[in-house]
Formats: C-alpha cells, sequence, structure tokens
C-alpha cells in the first residue's frame, strides 16, 4: 500500500476543503494517509499565491517539506500558487515538482492509476467533518459546541508543518524592508491559532471555481470555472453537521454569492433552503461579493432580517471605496450602491455583523481615492475589517496598469488604516 501525505502550507477556507476532498481521493484509491513528510512515498503540498506575503510564505513551507521528503518520493504542489506563478516553483525544484492547481486535481487519476476517479469524490464525498479556519475568533459558547474530528484531514496537513515552522516561515520574509515587515506581521499573528478550535468551524462547500473577474486576482486562474454544487446535495451535507451537534457553520466557496449563476439558481434559493431547516444554527458567510448584495437586495435583506439569529457574521470585501479604483479592479458594482444596500441591510437588520476586505495601494489610487475609501469605512462601520497591500502578481490583469503606487505610500496607507480602524483590523 503506497502511502501520501497531505500537507498546508496557506490557502483560504476552500482550498482546506480540498484538502479534505484529496483526502478521502486517496483513502478511497487505497493509500494509507501520513502526518508526517518523511514517511510518505508521495508528498502533496497545498500552497497559497494570493499577494506576494502568502506567496513568500509558501515557498519557505514548500522548501521545508523538500528537504524533509525521502529521496525517491514523488513531490506534488496544489493550491493558486501553482498557477498563479508556477516560475517561482520551477525555479526552485525544477523538473522534481508535479504542479497542479484546483483546476488540473483530477490527473491525479493518470498520476496514482486510481480506481476511483477524483470527480467521483466531487459529486459523492462527505465534507461534514471538515473544519477551516475562520477571519474572527468565536464566542466561548459558540467555540464549546464544536466539535473536532481527529479524522478530519484538512487538520491533519495542517499539522504537519508545527507552528514554531509556520510563525517562522511567515516572519522571516525579507531581511531588510520594513514595509513587507508591517504588511505581515499580523498574519505572523494569526499562525498562532491555526490549531484552535475556537478559530475552526465546520465548513458547508458550495461551490468550486470561480467567475470573477477582478484584475488584481490569479485565483480564476487556478480554481478554473464556478461549478456549483447541487442544492440538494449542499442541504444532505448541511443536515449531516447539523446531526453531528455542531451548531456554527462556515459556507466556504470562492464567491458564496455566485452560488448557482451556472445551473440556473441563485444565492437566495440556497438561503431559503438553509433557513427552512429548524434546528439552531449560526452561519458564517465568508467572501461574498457585495455585487450580488445590490443585484438580490430586496430579497436577502428579507431573508437576512427573517432569520438574523441564523446569520453569525458576513464577510463582504469591498476592497475601495473609490468608484475610479473599483472600476479598475472591475469590481462590477460601484461604491455608491453597496453602501446603500449596506445601509440598508443593517438598517433592517439592526446588529449584524458585517466584515470587509480593503486594499490599499492599487494602481493609479490617489490620495483622494484612498479617503474615499476611509470615509467608506467610516459610514458603514464595520464589524471587522482584514487589510492587503496590493503587489504586482503573475498573470493578473492590473500588473499591466500605470500609475503604481510607491512602496512608501502603500504601508503609510496601510498602517493609516490600521491605526484608525486598530479595532476592527483582527
Amino acid at each position: 500500500m503506497e502511502s501520501v501525505c497531505i500537507a498546508y502550507a496557506d490557502g483560504c477556507s476552500r482550498a482546506e476543503t480540498e484538502i479534505e476532498l484529496l483526502g478521502q481521493y486517496f483513502e478511497a484509491n487505497g493509500f494509507k494517509l501520513k502526518e508526517r513528510i518523511e514517511n510518505a512515498e508521495l508528498v502533496l503540498v497545498s500552497a497559497c499565491g494570493f499577494d506576494l506575503c502568502s506567496e513568500k510564505t509558501s515557498i519557505k513551507l514548500l522548501r521545508k517539506a523538500f528537504k524533509k521528503k525521502g529521496e525517491k518520493a514523488r513531490f506534488v504542489v496544489t493550491g493558486c500558487l501553482s498557477a498563479i506563478n508556477r516560475e517561482i516553483i520551477v525555479e526552485t525544484f525544477g523538473d522534481q515538482a508535479l504542479l497542479l492547481p484546483a483546476r488540473s486535481l483530477g490527473k491525479l487519476d493518470e498520476l496514482i492509476s486510481a480506481k476511483v476517479p477524483f470527480k467521483k469524490i466531487i459529486e459523492k464525498g462527505d465534507f461534514s467533518r471538515s473544519l477551516v479556519k475562520t477571519d474572527v475568533k468565536l464566542r466561548k459558547e459558540q467555540a464549546e459546541s464544536i466539535l473536532e474530528f481527529p479524522q478530519s484531514y484538512n487538520l491533519k496537513a495542517k499539522r504537519t508543518f508545527s507552528s514554531f515552522e509556520r510563525f517562522m516561515a511567515a516572519l522571516l520574509l525579507t531581511r531588510t524592508k520594513i514595509d513587507d515587515l508591517i504588511a505581515h506581521f499580523p498574519k505572523c499573528l494569526q499562525l498562532q491559532f491555526i490549531r484552535q478550535s475556537h478559530h475552526l468551524v465546520p465548513s458547508l462547500l458550495l461551490s468550486r471555481g470561480c467567475q470573477g473577474q477582478c484584475t488584481y486576482c490569479g485565483i480564476p486562474s487556478a480554481v478554473g470555472p464556478l461549478k456549483s454544487l447541487p442544492l440538494e446535495r449542499i442541504a444532505d451535507n448541511f443536515r449531516s453537521i447539523l446531526a453531528q451537534g455542531n451548531r456554527v457553520i462556515g459556507l466556504v466557496a470562492t464567491d458564496v454569492g455566485s452560488y448557482g449563476q451556472d445551473n440556473g439558481s441563485s444565492v437566495v434559493e440556497l438561503f431559503q433552503r438553509l433557513f427552512a431547516f429548524d434546528e439552531k444554527f449560526q452561519l458564517i458567510i465568508n467572501d461574498f461579493n457585495p455585487r450580488w448584495l445590490v443585484e438580490y437586495s430586496d430579497d436577502l435583506i428579507d431573508l437576512f432580517a427573517a432569520n438574523a439569529d441564523k446569520i453569525d457574521y458576513i464577510l463582504m470585501p469591498i476592497q475601495s471605496g473609490s468608484e475610479k479604483i473599483l472600476s479598475l479592479m472591475k469590481r462590477r458594482h460601484t461604491a455608491y450602491e453597496v453602501r446603500e444596500h449596506m445601509l440598508a441591510l443593517k438598517k433592517a437588520v439592526p446588529g449584524i455583523h458585517i466584515g470587509t476586505h480593503v486594499m490599499v495601494g492599487f494602481p493609479g489610487e490617489t490620495e483622494e481615492d484612498f479617503n474615499a475609501t476611509l470615509d467608506f469605512l467610516k459610514t458603514i462601520n464595520f464589524y471587522y475589517m482584514k487589510v492587503f497591500k496590493y503587489d504586482d502578481r503573475p498573470r493578473i490583469e492590473a500588473a499591466k496598469l500605470p500609475d503604481k503606487v510607491p512602496e512608501k505610500i502603500k504601508r503609510r496607507r496601510l498602517l493609516k488604516l490600521i491605526r484608525e480602524f486598530h479595532e476592527l483590523v483582527k
């Protein structure tokens, strides 16, 4: 029986859920899963390439995994980095690493002579024991309701690297650049929670792939086109999670709001189906592009208002409050639309927790554009916020845009956001 070690270097909740799929896939094909890299004949590492911080962290951990593996062990790199910046992996490992981004995981069938194809695992797999990280620390009563699953493959994958190895990989990114240290230090702080249950919740996978066209993002090239799971399959998985006793559940997709756009359904139908369950539960709604709040405003606001007790928080990444920058980002909504609909949502559902992501230093961002973002944040008063510094990435449209913002200015704007909204930056 061949053995495999699946390791998690860095990535989002969607990547974490895919690790659960991979664990079930290898098990179904007779592989013995190992937690130690040096004990496996096949080593598969999931690495993130969304921004420069994640890329550098992932590369350091990939090097560590490669050094640990046996001389004859096969080495596979998956996750978005394998598509967004495949060149850096080839430069680092030459032809000794096989690159398989999420859209190409089906090629594993040939690599391992699979009797159970990966496609079948996607169609029939059990996601009910997959735990993924959250952006916000759970309340005590929530954390106590989360069941730990010793057999959860993505938890095992996270434990492949020690907390110290992860911390050092994130901390020692550069030797001299202060702006890098400032941008990456919050990530170092977050890593200490990577194994703690109060930051992990059961996940409900809604879809794979992405239909977005954001000019700063290379993820669509890695994950492929949107493929929503059938609504009844999602309902069955949801029922299984509830039956286990879990009451806090994270919805997982590259963009939760885009659910159903490929199969004639919609996120409205999804919420109608989930909210119809009588059990007590709370949803963590991750990565909900605000454009869908604009498009489905009346239906969504009514649903959220009628089921406010079933929503823990919702993440709506605005990225910018500037109309010009949003247009350059191709976000397919305006700042005015999002602001008005968010205010309507907060009025209809008092106390609803809305989080957001903000990017500073996008090409062409002036002080006026940055101040527009500050005004937006002050108007909405978000529950929590993550701040990112724009970096040129391979294969993204924004890398070709003129008027790049100097690192010194990006650093100043990042610090201003952290200083003015420090209680939101978690």
